[in-house]
Parts: structure tokens; C-alpha cells; sequence
């Protein structure tokens, strides 16, 4: 995850699409992107605009208890679904691991309405394609082009295999998965495949590459779940799926945006403008 440190996240600002108001209402927001779906010609079938994100789950609360009763002077989310108990590492993984909870009981609730859409219309989808939403498309994106590259898999996902520092082998990259509606399920539901996902099994596969004080990162658990549920998955280049994950930062009078994740790869990699700056390169 990126890390609220780091100088260019005390500039953060909307996107200008929502006006020049500081802190627009989640009335402008709403009404903004719902005018800018009906341009495209596309239907809104569910919007949750969240300011915060309150799970309310007995699988977390029992977990928390349990990890307060064994580790009574530790963070109750230290351990779940990341573990990383190196000294410097602690507090931003507490962190994180609430952050990736909260994510994805969102996800989960908005799954709950896409299978409601379908009930309601009698139909099922093809495909389920999820995203942060932080994501900057810089070209247009082809589905068929996509499904062509293996007309067999179940899932696409960037292979990110030109990132500095290089992932490994363990891991899988998560900024966006593309899935056939048969198998969107585990990732609709990820917040409850992260209960249902063995875990431990997953940091004693990674040992030898994490160590003892580390467990899966969110990367490697994602590749974990996806190998549990049998999802085939084809690895494609950034050029296929054309975004990188950005925010909007403020820096001499101007809102423009920058990359705070960046994903290349070596096979047809994404060519984008580039007036767009990683946003760690940035001085402020």
C-alpha cells in the first residue's frame, strides 16, 4: 500500500471533473458520475458513495477477540489477513490490514447488488470486472481484444512484469482482475474468501522467501485464493488493460494527476503520456 508519509499525500485533491470546490457533496459526486455513465450510453445499475466503511461481520469480531485473548498487547489486526511483525512494519501493517478489510466488505456489498441486478433482470453477466478507484485509464479498453489472448482462462490479470522491484514468484498482481461470471463469486465475495482461505498455509508456503515474522502479502494471497478455487488465470500485458493507479495532487496552483502505483510489462507495454509523473518523483 502506498504510505500516507510520503510528501505528495498532503496534497491530495479531487478530480477536477467534480468542480472547483475544495470538497464536493456526495450529491455533486453522485449526480456527476451518473451524468457522466449516461453520456457514454452505458446504465448505472448501483452507486455506493461511502465516507467510511463500518464492517459489520461476527467472522471479524470472533477473529479480533480471539487475537486479543492470544496476543493481549498486540494491534487486534496485526495478523489478519496480512501478518508482518517486524518492529518497523507493525503499525502500517495494523493498517493496511484494516484498510484491505474495509476494501473489500464494500466490494462485497456492492457483489450483493450486481446478483440482485441479475435477478431482477433474469439475466447473468459474462464477465465481472473489478478495479480500484483510483484507476486512470490512458487508453481505450477492448474486452474482446482481452478474451483473445486465451479464450480458456478464467481470469485476466496485468503481469506486471517489468515492475521495479520485480514481484515474486508468490505473487500475483492486483490492481484489476477481469473474471468470467462463473468464478466471480471468490472475488465478489473476497472478503469472505480471505476467511475461508487457509492462511497459514499460505505464510508456511512463502517461508523461505518472507521469513518467520512474515506472513502472505496481499498479493500473494490473492494468488493463493485464485489457485485454491481453481481459477485459471492469464497474466497479459499492461497494454491490454491500459491504466495505471493514480491520485490528484495540488502543486503550483494547478491540480494534475500522478502515478502512485506504477505496472509495466516487458511483452507490448503501455505507452502513455508522458507529462503524467510517478507521484514519489514529485518536490513540493
Amino acid at each position: 500500500a502506498y504510505r500516507a508519509d510520503l510528501p505528495y499525500m498532503n496534497h491530495l485533491r479531487w478530480d477536477p471533473i467534480f468542480g472547483e470546490q475544495a470538497i464536493p457533496s456526495q450529491e455533486e459526486i453522485d449526480a456527476r458520475i451518473r451524468a457522466l455513465v449516461d453520456e457514454t450510453g452505458a446504465n448505472l445499475r448501483s452507486l455506493r458513495l461511502l465516507e467510511s466503511m463500518q464492517v459489520n461481520d461476527k467472522r471479524l469480531q470472533l477473529k479480533r477477540e480471539k487475537a486479543k485473548a492470544e496476543h493481549p498487547n498486540e494491534d487486534v489486526d496485526l495478523r489478519f489477513p496480512m501478518k508482518d511483525l517486524r518492529p518497523k512494519a507493525i503499525q502500517r501493517t495494523a493498517n493496511g490490514n484494516r484498510n484491505m478489510l474495509n476494501l473489500f466488505y464494500g466490494l462485497q456489498l456492492l457483489w450483493q447488488d450486481m446478483v440482485s441486478t441479475e435477478k431482477s433482470l433474469g439475466i447473468k453477466y459474462d464477465y465481472v470486472i473489478i478495479f480500484r478507484d483510483d484507476t486512470l485509464w490512458l487508453h481505450d479498453f477492448s474486452l474482446n481484444k482481452l478474451l483473445e489472448m486465451d479464450r480458456n482462462a478464467d481470469a485476466f490479470v496485468l503481469s506486471c512484469d517489468a515492475r521495479v522491484p520485480r514481484m515474486l514468484s508468490q505473487e500475483i498482481n492486483d490492481h484489476a482482475i477481469i473474471v468470467s461470471r462463473e468464478k466471480a463469486h471468490v472475488l465478489g465475495k473476497y472478503y469472505t474468501s480471505l476467511f475461508e482461505a487457509n492462511l497459514e498455509a499460505c505464510a508456511q508456503s512463502v517461508k523461505e522467501a518472507m521469513g518467520t515474522q512474515r506472513g502472505c502479502n496481499s498479493e500473494m494471497i490473492l494468488k493463493w485464493i485464485l489457485k485454491e478455487n481453481s481459477i485459471r488465470v492469464k497474466e497479459v500485458p499492461q497494454s491490454l488493460i491500459p491504466f495505471q493507479r493514480s491520485v490528484n495532487v495540488l502543486k503550483d496552483g494547478h491540480v494534475f494527476p500522478c502515478f502512485h502505483k506504477y505496472c509495466q510489462s516487458q511483452d507490448a507495454p503501455l505507452i502513455a503520456d508522458s507529462s503524467v509523473k510517478a507521484c514519489k518523483t514529485l518536490t513540493f
